[in-house]
């Protein structure tokens, strides 16, 4: 990256900001950025990244203002206005402009309020980012705040509080609110809801955005595929006129910490069956300003390694937990919270103090001699390769990754002070070791009462989590002050993985890196075991590769639960022997993942290629000749029984989803088909079950990125010969069949009640054939509905919150799909209003949503995202495994995908569209998911089979005599 100085502009309403960010980036696909810091007049910072390279625009801005500085009348009141910023400026008072624009332009924009900041971005075409830039300005000069926006809105509002209403995470979160010190803003309820806004007027909101919204405590990041000269003129053009109010970002001047709430067991009854153990440590000021050093990084590098002796390891060598995170978040700019969470067992509920004291027996080993600068080292190395060999990821969710860096970091060293480590402090991790006490802790423990014994009594005030508190005995709090180091856990040693050589295997076809074309992979195994194709890279030219191996096995099938019931066994046991050894590689750039396919196994590994042999032979492996212990059998057995089970409570739309998912395969296990087969499963079955598990298979691999092709080869024939499997011919294999909607018979409609809150609809309508120049007209369709689908049920009718609208195509077959989960309407109100808006979508299509102009720009914005090169090597590596095997090794099919389009005439589109969505196509399909609903939010008919049933319900009365009793009102 380079970073010049713009003597033409200088002084012209902005200051260069020294740039101190001085590591480079050695992708080269990242070798042309430029990078230039300004600050406005009126104080706001921005970041101008000229990307020639980069497929989209985008814009992030974040203002220093948020949900701590809500009014105590008006909780949520800065949530509120985050939203009400989409809602219409004085320069575009269409409420559904901004979205409009850059749906139609190919992007996405989003926004959150977190405690001290909030924050928004946009992705969009290239071409039109400087049209989307002024209305997106508009929001930090002149919001509108409709008053009918207001009204409808806060129903949005209320509906985003009412989904977090049993989700466990959220709810374990509202507990440590509540039991923080009541005098900080973080005690108080941020999100809102209908009963705290309901008098939030067009005043107050309008007063709360004119006091805390300025210019000087705002921060812009944009990236564009411009010249830095004009990215620097069109942040001066749109944004130098924002108000500069002089405002300082608040800092709560209180501690987080409440003492009352010292040495206290917290028991939350959650909603799904889940065990889980949580300490949390809200930490003083100064631990949250050592961004040079963070200690709490290099500690959380011990507590939540996974190596054979580590915490986690002890832990389920005793059979205590199953699973172990530590990390850190910033609730604000002074206060940093570190957390270490386990998914525990039977046993491990039982054992909550056993499991603390290992805690504390860990930290005490770290405090037993210095801190050994080797760990330091070693995470340096591995934040500094993710730096310098960083890969291109989707635009939007780039943008909204930056949203939290930019807030936390001074812009002179944004992003590097944030992503890389810079110097070791052993007094820094000495003093935070010391601070990481049993008294400064807060232990919370998530599992049913008829499991811990402990009945809840407390309640939560907003979303009414239920929870008991109990004390815990001194003796127990001075025996975890008082821990020291066991021989069974010890520091992590150096790890193996860390790559030494980073040398490319491939000549530079030229000094061209754009990539104009798929790579097109060819053969290196092509027999009855298998077919595995190879690509070397020559676009991205880091060193790294993408494995992606499908071994096809008849022990596998979708439509049986018992035999996906024992693959889903097979793989949490193969991942469990894997962490120990796999853990070191992660943690230094090489992933890797496992997994239950339709009808087999799969395993995926990606990063830097130099250990990546390693970790490959120590997975075939695992597949071929796994280990694994009654005992652990059933604490697999007992947690996948628990998610199972769990799918009853999971959230309506996920619901819709899924019933979606079973109901247009042919065969498809259920989950209460899942809950009897493992119920049923043995030990035994099991094991005779895995010995047949690779009698036959084949292999369906793609090998690509910075390897070469004896190196690709080596690994095709190590995989063959470690299964050494009877061949599985092809004309055997099994394959997804779905669902032919029938014309006929059609629509048709499910409906399924589930022990939850809340409702979904889904509204699935299938196109009657398949052709590439269909998919592209299905395409464009679903993109110029997508905004109004939303605004006209989101925005203006105020169903939901989550609501939703896509185009899927799924073994060759076009589905138009529509979603909404709602907590104040009714499954079928709601199936009736999507085909209200669909008929009403189709009687406008030609002159309000699909005009000639619409048509060519939605066209060209597809256009741009099919021709476009896969971001990552990842993402690419994927596409031609679902090329090679997903499409029968058609690497040309994106092309035609193009021609497709580029076809397409708007007659064409306009024949699809009634044919497809209009009344006269019957292959129709609506998924009803009836919850538990807050029947005084919404509008409920009550069935009644006969006039009498009505009549036994009412009263009656006469109009006779009412005359008279009215003369004498009067």
């Amino acid at each position: 990256m380079s970073f010049p100085l713009l003597p033409a502009l200088e002084n012209k309403g902005y200051t260069l900001i020294e740039d101190k960010a001085l590591l480079k980036v050695k992708t080269p696909t990242f070798s042309q950025t430029q990078v230039l810091k300004i600050k406005l007049n009126n104080g706001l910072q921005a970041v101008l990244i000229s990307d020639p390279q980069t497929d989209q625009s985008s814009a992030t801005l974040v203002v220093g203002a948020g949900s701590w500085q809500d009014p105590d009348p008006y909780p949520g009141l800065a949530h509120f206005v985050e939203h009400m910023l989409f809602l219409g400026t004085k320069k575009y008072p269409n409420e559904s402009e901004f979205q409009r624009f850059i749906t139609e332009h190919g992007g996405f924009s989003n926004a959150f309020t977190a405690n001290d900041h909030t924050a928004y971005m946009f992705s969009i075409d290239n071409e039109a980012f400087p049209q989307a830039l002024d209305r997106f300005a508009s929001f930090f000069k002149e919001p509108l705040f409709n008053v009918s926006g207001i009204v409808r809105e806060l129903n949005a509002i209320d509906q985003e509080y009412a989904k977090n209403y049993e989700n466990d995470d959220v709810r374990e979160v509202m507990v440590m609110k509540h039991i923080q010190n009541p005098r900080h803003p973080n005690y108080r309820f941020n999100i809102g809801n209908s009963t705290t806004l309901k008098a939030a007027s067009q005043e107050i909101l309008k007063a709360w955005y004119n006091e805390h919204y300025s210019s000087n405590i705002m921060r812009l990041l944009l990236v564009s595929n411009l010249p830095l000269e004009e990215m620097t003129r069109l942040t001066v053009d749109e944004f130098g006129d924002v108000a500069d109010k002089h405002k300082v970002c608040y800092v709560p001047p209180m501690d987080l910490n409440n003492p009352d709430m010292e040495a206290k067991l917290f028991y939350i009854t959650p909603i799904q069956n889940i065990r889980k153990l949580t300490l949390v440590w809200d930490l003083p000021q100064e631990f949250a300003e050592m961004k040079d050093t963070y200690p709490d990084r290099l500690i959380c590098q011990v507590l939540g390694h996974e190596g054979k002796e580590s915490l986690l390891a002890q832990l389920k060598r005793e059979k205590l937990a199953e699973n172990l995170g530590c990390s850190t978040f910033n609730l604000g700019e002074k206060n940093l919270v570190l957390f270490v969470q386990m998914d525990l067992t039977d046993k491990g509920v039982q054992s909550i103090d056993r499991i603390i004291l290992r805690c504390f027996q860990t930290l005490a080993l770290m405090k037993e001699k210095p801190f050994p600068r080797y760990i330091y080292d070693e995470v340096r190395q591995i934040n500094l390769l993710n730096y310098e060999y960083q890969q291109r990821e989707e635009v939007f969710t780039a943008a909204m990754k930056n949203a939290d860096f930019l807030v936390r970091e001074n812009i002179a060293t944004y992003p590097e002070q944030t992503k890389v480590i810079q110097k070791f402090s052993q007094a820094d991790v000495q003093n935070l070791l010391d601070y990481l006490t049993p008294s400064n802790c807060r232990f919370l423990i998530q599992a049913p009462s008829s499991l811990t014994g402990v009945e809840p009594t407390h309640q939560e005030e907003w979303l009414q989590v239920a929870y008991a508190m109990k004390t815990i005995e001194p003796f127990k709090m001075q025996e975890w002050a008082s821990a020291t180091p066991i021989a069974e856990i010890t520091l992590p040693p150096p790890n193996p993985f860390l790559p030494k050589s980073l040398d490319l295997l491939h000549a530079v076809p030229s000094k061209e890196t754009h990539l104009s074309r798929l790579p097109h992979p060819h053969l290196i195994e092509d027999s009855e075991h298998g077919t595995i194709y190879y690509a070397k890279d020559q676009h991205f030219l880091i060193p790294q590769l993408y494995l992606n191996f499908n071994i096809r096995t008849p022990a596998i099938d979708i439509g049986d639960a018992n035999k996906i019931v024992m693959g889903d066994i097979y793989i949490k046991a193969v991942e469990e022997n894997l962490s120990k050894f796999s853990y070191a590689a992660t943690v230094a750039g090489l992933n890797f993942s496992v997994a239950r396919t339709e009808y087999g196994l799969a395993f995926k590994i990606t990063g830097y290629n130099d250990h990546a042999f390693l970790l490959f032979e120590e997975i075939l492996k695992q597949l071929k000749d796994l280990k694994l212990s009654e005992q652990a059998f059933k604490i697999i057995k007992q947690s996948l029984l628990r998610r199972y089970q769990n799918f009853n409570k999971r959230a309506p739309l996920k619901r819709a989803k899924e019933l979606f998912q079973q109901t247009i395969y042919k065969k498809y296990a259920a989950e209460h088909q899942k809950i009897s087969a493992i119920r049923k499963l043995s030990f035994a079955k099991f094991q005779e079950d895995v010995q047949s598990l690779f009698k036959q298979s084949f292999v369906e691999g793609l090998i690509y990125g910075n390897v070469t092709e004896n190196q690709a080869k080596e690994y095709a024939d190590n995989l063959i010969k470690t299964l050494d499997s009877a061949p599985y011919p092809k004309q055997m294999h099994k394959h997804a069949e779905i669902i032919d909607l029938s014309s006929a018979e059609g629509p048709f409609l499910l409906e399924m009640k589930i022990p939850v809150q809340g409702s979904a609809t889904l509204l699935a309508i299938e196109n009657s054939s398949f052709t590439l120049k269909e998919r592209a007209a299905q395409q464009i369709l679903m993109k110029a509905m997508k905004e109004p689908f939303f605004a006209e049920l989101r925005t203006r009718q105020q169903t939901g919150y989550l609501i939703s609208s896509a185009a899927e195509e799924i073994e060759r077959k076009l589905f138009l799909a529509f979603v909404v989960q709602s907590n104040t309407h009714d499954p079928r109100d709601l199936l009736a209003r999507f085909e209200l808006f669909i008929e009403s979508f189709l009687q406008g299509i030609d002159k309000n949503y699909l005009t000639p102009k619409n048509f060519e720009i939605i066209k060209n914005s597809l256009l741009e995202e099919l021709e476009k090169p896969p971001h990552n090597m990842e993402s690419l590596g994927a596409l031609l495994h679902s090329l090679a095997f997903k499409y029968e090794g058609r690497f040309d099919w994106i092309d035609k995908r193009i021609q497709a389009l580029r076809a397409l005439t708007h007659g064409e589109l306009l024949s699809f569209a009634h044919a497809c969505i209009g009344k006269d196509n019957k292959r129709r399909l609506g998924l009803l998911i009836k919850g538990h609903m807050d029947k005084a939010k919404g509008l409920y008919y009550t069935l009644i089979n006969t006039p009498e049933q009505l009549k036994q319900k009412s009263t009656f009365s006469s109009s006779w005599g009412n005359e008279e009793k009215e003369r004498k009102l009067e």
